[in-house]
């Protein structure tokens, strides 16, 4: 298999420090991916292999999730909705080979026979932030990212026992910032 890239796991995943929680920056981990010229105002926010940044081919699950009009990925999961993020620069197969650039591959988490979930609440203060050197005071910031994720069998009691069967997972985000 002559194809170029990088799987990033869950455990990886979870563990990233992303500023903005945005799941498409892990791509940034990838030899050969580069942030997007400045005033760049299509794609996906970055370059792979020098292609234009609106050649990227965006996956979710095995289907398409590229936005017609700009070339960027048209959902973005949570954080904790996904199980595998992947980035293939160059030698990737002909099923995902429809744009020159890279192909950035997302699976999403499955449900389990036991429940599990997360709650979260991730913030940014100015009051823990640095002045920059040449700067006079500290911006203002307040940013709170907070949300769910829970998965689990689907179980209808007397109705349907889907232990093994049958699974559910949902996520849920929201950001507030002044």
């Amino acid at each position: 298999n002559a194809t170029k890239g990088d799987v990033i796991a869950q455990e990886e995943i979870s563990e990233m420090p992303l500023n903005g929680r945005s799941l498409t920056d892990l791509a940034y981990l990838v030899p050969g991916v580069i942030e997007q010229v400045q005033g760049g105002a299509t794609g996906g926010g970055y370059v792979v292999n020098g292609a234009r940044s609106d050649n990227t081919n965006f996956v979710v699950d095995g289907f398409n999730n590229q936005k017609a009009s700009t070339g960027g990925a048209s959902v973005k999961p949570t954080v904790e909705s996904m199980q595998e993020f992947k980035v293939q620069t160059s030698g990737y197969s002909a099923e995902n080979g429809r744009l020159s650039g890279g192909v950035v591959s997302m699976a999403m988490k499955t449900g389990t026979n036991a429940p599990h979930g997360a709650f979260f609440d991730y913030f940014r203060n100015d009051a823990l932030n640095a002045r920059n050197f040449f700067a006079r005071d500290i911006p203002k910031l307040r940013r709170n990212q907070y949300g769910f994720e829970f998965d689990g069998p689907l179980v209808l009691p007397k109705i349907y026992n889907g232990q093994n069967k049958t699974f559910f997972m949902m996520s849920w985000e929201g950001m507030r910032q002044i």
